[in-house]
């Protein structure tokens, strides 16, 4: 999916930022993959454009999806509208009063200053839509700029204020396994109150850099460093870059924890990397440009890609082929075109 989704830009198949796009691609494959059903409706920010053109390929255009228009508040109106259609004569017999299918919205940190997102959240009737569920990608970076303060923690009081469920997805796998060494909590306290900037910073820190830098200077910075001294180059890096929001795993449990709460809507803080896997991976003034023909082809080369040959990306009888046609036959609409 990053690999199409760079390769539909690069070629002019499909417009956007490949940084910007990168940062969605796990949220979506574990969410299209791993969740959805075909009476689900999802809409889409517009800068994840690029993945949703390869779900479409990959799948055969049966993304179940559509670009934001309104904004995330489109899944609200989706919601009411279907409920209010159901409880005046438009339910099938025995069909829930909400309708089958969830109303999901994928959008960005930056999208939430919209002042519709709020007034939504206000609306009397929301916190009884069980059925909406909004995923918001925390990256961490706006435009050309990194966000200066971290507001996860407020943003997610806010919800739960207004009668959300809220899951935050910060950590993976990895990173969580590593708080439980010698020196874990500190590692931890310190991720937790570290700024946007820093963070950005280390994340671009070579080998050396990390281990001079994740320290920190407050309490708990020797347990860091001796805990950081246990793990080789290659660990070190991948620690930093452990985010909940590329942790497939991470976002299926997510995703099933929000599912599993159906009297309110819910709202997953997925924490991610802008440029995720790609050579403008932190790079906030490259966030709108496309990759150089160098780095493309370095792209190619590390996915085990052929660039003369950019769409034939899933093998036939592999097991990524096998998944995609499954998610298929599972998201096909009877009777669409």
């Amino acid at each position: 999916m990053l690999w199409l989704a760079v390769a539909l830009v690069q070629h002019g198949r499909a417009a956007g930022a490949p940084a910007a796009a990168a940062s969605m691609t796990s949220i979506m494959a574990a969410l299209w993959l791993g969740l959805l059903e075909a009476a689900d409706r999802v809409v889409v920010k517009p800068q994840a454009m690029p993945v949703l053109r390869a779900l479409e390929q990959l799948l055969g255009s049966t993304a179940v999806a559509h670009p934001e228009g309104s904004g995330a508040t489109a899944a609200v109106w989706s919601a009411l509208a279907r409920r209010y259609v159901a409880t005046h004569g438009g339910a099938a017999a025995g069909e829930p009063v909400a309708g089958p299918g969830r109303q999901i919205a994928l959008l960005g940190e930056a999208e939430l200053d919209g002042g519709a997102c709020w007034e939504a959240l206000a609306e009397p009737k929301v916190p009884l839509l069980g059925e909406l569920l909004w995923i918001v990608d925390l990256d961490r970076q706006s435009l050309d700029h990194v966000v200066p303060d971290v507001r996860a923690g407020r943003l997610r009081h806010a919800f739960e204020a207004a009668g959300w469920h809220a899951i935050t997805l910060k950590y993976g796998r990895g990173l969580q396994a590593l708080f439980q060494r010698t020196g874990g909590g500190d590692l931890c306290r310190r991720l937790d109150r570290m700024d946007n900037a820093e963070f950005q910073r280390l994340l671009g820190a070579d080998a050396d850099g990390l281990r001079a830098g994740l320290p920190g200077l407050g309490p708990g910075r020797r347990a860091i460093a001796r805990l950081v001294s246990q793990l080789d180059d290659r660990e070190l890096r991948g620690a930093i870059r452990d985010v909940g929001g590329h942790d497939l795993a991470a976002l299926l449990d997510a995703y099933r924890a929000a599912d599993a709460v159906r009297d309110r809507p819910a709202v997953i803080f997925a924490h991610t990397i802008r440029g995720w896997s790609l050579p403008l991976e932190t790079q906030p003034s490259r966030h709108a440009l496309p990759l150089t023909a160098t780095q493309y082809a370095r792209l190619a080369q590390e996915l085990g890609v052929d660039p003369a040959a950019p769409w034939e990306v899933l093998p036939p009888g592999s097991a990524a082929r096998a998944l995609c046609d499954a998610a298929a036959i599972r998201l096909a609409r009877p009777g669409a075109d």
